[in-house]
């Protein structure tokens, strides 16, 4: 079976969801979904689950 991509098939997903506090949105994604970081800084983190990236942007008001 080839993993090669097929034209017209979407093969990656991209999230981006903004956080008020990174550090506790951190903790909840590697730890809920079981993963690794693999970016850190105060702005911008990312964690990878299998195809899926998901970017946590700083700049949320807090209690939301």
């Amino acid at each position: 079976m080839s993993t090669a991509a097929t034209p017209g098939r979407i093969t990656r997903f991209y999230f981006m969801l903004q956080v008020a506090d990174m550090d506790r949105a951190i903790d909840f994604y590697v730890g809920a979904l079981g993963t690794e970081l693999r970016h850190r800084s105060a702005e911008l983190s990312e964690v990878h689950v299998g195809d899926v990236t998901i970017c946590l942007k700083a700049g949320a008001p807090a209690g939301r």
